[in-house]
């Protein structure tokens, strides 16, 4: 129980997002604190941040079915740049 004395329910585990491109990027945006990186959803659930230049190079648009090619070439930035803020 917190402090104020009401209980929080734990949040919902999301759905995973299908990877056969019948899902889709449903938002880009830019990240107010990094000018350099664009915020990626697909449905509901936020995928990441990426740089604008990955964003060119895979072609990322809203609307762009998300496949298990495109989440893993994304999947590698995350990594690198979860990576490099952690150092």
């Amino acid at each position: 129980m917190s402090s104020s004395g009401r209980y929080r329910r734990p949040k919902a585990t999301p759905e995973p997002i299908p990877l056969d491109g019948s899902a889709c990027i449903t938002s880009i945006r830019s990240c107010p604190d990094d000018p350099a990186r664009v915020s990626i959803r697909v449905g509901r659930q936020r995928v990441g941040r990426v740089l604008i230049e990955t964003r060119v190079r895979h072609g990322l648009e809203v609307g762009t079915p998300w496949t298990e090619a495109l989440a893993e070439a994304i999947g590698e930035e995350l990594a690198r740049g979860n990576a490099y803020r952690a150092a």
